[in-house]
């Protein structure tokens, strides 16, 4: 799903959940959209790889310009620094 393909879902009222995810350490953000029928998925830049931003304040406006309010940031800490190895 491209940013295109999330506005028009989103108009048409297939989305469920939007998330702005980022991975400790990795100073990039990436979108995980959950609609109706086709489950999770990231939103992608060209091609299927997924789309990553290199500032919060530059997702949120990107989803802005699509008529989204931004959600809540989610930090996913890998179980091997949760743990201290």
């Amino acid at each position: 799903m491209n940013l295109k393909q999330l506005g028009a879902a989103h108009q048409a009222g297939e989305v469920l959940d939007i998330n702005i995810i980022t991975h400790s350490g990795l100073n990039r953000y990436a979108v995980r959209v959950v609609t109706r029928g086709a489950g999770t998925a990231m939103v992608a830049s060209s091609g299927r790889r997924p789309k990553y931003w290199l500032s919060l304040a530059k997702l949120q406006s990107s989803l802005r310009r699509l008529g989204i309010v931004p959600p809540v940031l989610q930090v996913t800490v890998a179980q091997d620094e949760v743990i201290g190895r």
